[in-house]
């Protein structure tokens, strides 16, 4: 499968991982690493072309690649904001390695980012629990009933 060159992927050096990161916001959890940026780059090629197949194959939606603005200048669609951040959350942000890495900026951005999705997410996992709220049991007793049907390899 060809990989959409449009996807955005943004690489940084991590000092905790000594490599580089590759990641592709578009496409949740979609990251690769390198020992260099190149091969970092060329690592998440794969790795989107796998991230989309396999989401075709579950059936679930591909996001189309659109990529995000790296500066207002180049892309209209960039909004600066504003933001007023209380000082000792500012000392904070200002003392953590990543953002002095990747800057305030795209630290900000990361966090919002990774809030509204496990925002999301626990909306999902409430609504889970509230659709199978009373069925444990039954879902219990089908998973017992797959398993004693599976083959064990012996020792």
């Amino acid at each position: 499968m060809e990989t959409d060159p449009r996807y955005e992927v943004i690489i940084y050096w991590s000092t905790e991982d000594e490599a580089f990161i590759a990641e592709v916001p578009e496409l949740p959890g979609c990251a690769a690493d390198g020992p260099t940026y190149e091969k970092a780059l060329a690592n998440v090629q794969g790795i989107i072309a796998e991230w989309i197949e396999t989401a075709q194959e579950l059936g679930r939606a591909v996001p189309e690649p659109g990529g995000r603005p790296i500066s207002t200048s180049a892309a209209p669609s960039a909004r600066a904001v504003q933001v007023s951040i209380d000082t000792d959350l500012l000392r904070r942000i200002d003392a953590d390695p990543e953002a002095r890495e990747r800057g305030r900026s795209a630290f900000i951005r990361s966090a919002v980012e990774l809030y509204l999705t496990a925002r999301e997410r626990r909306e999902i996992d409430s609504r889970l629990a509230r659709a199978y709220q009373g069925e444990a049991d039954v879902l219990l007793a089908e998973i017992e009933e797959l398993l004693g049907e599976q083959s064990w390899p012996s020792d």
